[in-house]
């Protein structure tokens, strides 16, 4: 990194952090969304990734003191670059923004007043509004629905998030710097839920609430240019990353919460399992590959731990429980596969079946065809033999009354 542009002195309160990667066209305005907040006692950390557009030279060109630009030598990725606006920030409070979306004027200040309220509270999302490349709401997005939900305790977004996924939004957040010193920042290695996975740390260890407003517009970029878009190789790469993400739910070592989380941990059957075996099992039957293969996973290691494997095997799961749980949960999809190529085979079949039965009905159409042409010659012929039979009698009958006559 070189070194920053600071144009201002002290310490804020907030701190705006923005990584930056060749938004050039969106940049300017984000920046001055943040310059019209209600609430001035802030700085607006910028980290760019290395652009090769013109993104720089207008951040440099936007004369306000409290903004701190750095710059990549080299492309490193979104959450190398979001680490090191958080190294840098200054502030008690930080907001993450995308630099393609805008905050809404009261943004801070409402977030802010939250925050300072409830001293227990982690983190303050809200919810927000969707609009297109020129800034137009998209009042039908699919998003509202899945975005906007109602405020429960950490235990119940941790079962959320297990099996809903990432249901927050993180150019939302207000989190405190305290928070992010304690669970840290976010992991490099993820590039689609870098945001996810801090989640979960988050709510593993304090609370969260969602202020149900829309305070950030969210652009929603043309031809699925946004990083999170459902694209099949991003998608791809969301569920090896989810896999990895639900780890941490592993750090979990108090029975009490970790019930509050699964319910269904306190069976008898797991009376005398350790929880992450416990964990193992719950996420192994679940519909979500990547959940099955966290599971497996999970247990993979907790029978490398001797003493625990032989627990488990006192509670009747032994290897050969964990060889059929490995081939019930078919990470890789081998077994839908099949059983998917079989349905085809079978369509296959019943199709060719069905082929050969419109066939004969094509050839017994046709020859009912021709049996009708026939059929109507036949008739075609007795009618004019008839008519020539009716016209020599009538012929014959006119005779013998005009004869008469």
């Amino acid at each position: 990194m070189t070194q920053p542009v600071t144009r201002t002195a002290g310490h804020p309160l907030v701190s705006v952090c923005i990584p930056s990667y060749n938004h050039e066209k969106y940049i300017g305005a984000c920046i001055e969304s943040i310059l019209r907040q209600t609430v001035s006692d802030f700085e607006i950390v910028i980290t760019d990734d290395c652009s090769n557009d013109g993104s720089v030279a207008l951040i440099r060109s936007i004369d306000d003191p409290r903004i701190r630009l750095f710059e990549s030598a080299v492309n490193q990725g979104p959450a190398v670059a979001a680490n090191n606006n958080i190294l840098n920030a200054r502030g008690e409070y930080l907001c993450l923004l995308a630099s393609d979306d805008l905050f809404h004027p009261k943004k801070i200040e409402k977030q802010l007043a939250y925050l300072t309220a409830n001293p227990e509270v982690a983190a303050a999302f809200s919810y927000m509004r969707y609009v297109d490349e020129a800034g137009q709401e998209l009042p039908d997005h699919p998003g509202y629905s899945w975005i906007e939900v109602d405020n429960q305790p950490r235990e119940v977004w941790l079962r959320r998030f297990f099996e809903k996924g990432n249901l927050l939004s993180a150019p939302t957040v207000m989190i405190r710097r305290s928070v992010l010193d304690k669970v840290g920042f976010f992991d490099p290695r993820f590039l689609q839920t870098q945001d996810f996975d801090l989640w979960i740390r988050v709510c593993l260890q304090s609370e969260i609430h969602v202020l149900p407003e829309r305070l950030v517009d969210y652009r929603v970029r043309d031809y699925e240019l946004n990083t999170s878009a459902a694209t099949p190789m991003q998608q791809s790469q969301v569920y090896w990353e989810l896999a990895k993400n639900f780890e941490a739910y592993a750090s979990i070592e108090d029975p009490a919460f970790f019930h509050r989380i699964f319910p269904e941990a306190e069976a008898p059957c797991y009376t005398r399992w350790p929880l992450k075996a416990v964990l193992a099992d719950i996420a192994s039957q679940q519909t979500a590959p990547y959940l099955k293969a966290f599971g497996l996973e999970l247990m993979y290691q907790v029978l490398s731990d001797e003493a625990q494997a032989q627990k488990l095997a006192e509670e009747g799961f032994a290897y050969p429980q964990f060889f059929k749980m490995m081939g019930a949960a078919d990470v890789f999809g081998l077994i839908a596969r099949v059983e998917a190529e079989r349905r085809l085979a079978a369509a296959e079949q019943r199709i060719g079946e069905l082929e050969k039965k419109r066939l004969d009905a094509e050839r017994h159409l046709a020859a009912a065809d021709q049996r009708v042409g026939e059929l109507a010659g036949e008739v075609a012929f007795w009618m004019e033999r008839c008519n020539r039979t009716l016209d020599i009698r009538a012929r014959s009958w006119i005779r013998r009354i005009l004869g008469r006559a």
